[in-house]
């Protein structure tokens, strides 16, 4: 699933036992500012206010990654992938998730 900070709060502070055994929460961020401001106005389709607010949230956003289990800084998509990949993959092998 695809949630925003607060959503991925949400589904951190369900008791289900069986919901926070199969939750992996997983926080994607870009390097820097300089990278995310690179990204938002690379894409040429956004005003420069748009932008600034776009930024103003992502920066509001970006400081609950260390409330998550992992952290995932952006580099290309083929690195982003192969990261993601080798977590699913760990998450898969834990023995909590085999018994």
């Amino acid at each position: 699933m695809d949630l925003d900070v607060q959503g991925a709060a949400q589904v951190r502070a369900c008791t289900d036992a069986e919901i926070r055994l199969a939750a992996v929460d997983l926080f994607v961020m870009p390097r820097n500012e300089e990278e995310l401001l690179a990204r938002l106005s690379g894409r040429g389709t956004d005003s420069e206010e748009v932008i600034a607010l776009r930024m103003k949230n992502a920066l509001g956003e970006m400081s609950h990654w260390p409330e998550y289990t992992y952290r995932l800084l952006s580099g290309d998509r083929e690195e982003d992938f192969s990261r993601f990949k080798s977590l699913v993959i760990a998450e898969r092998m834990r023995v909590c998730r085999l018994l």
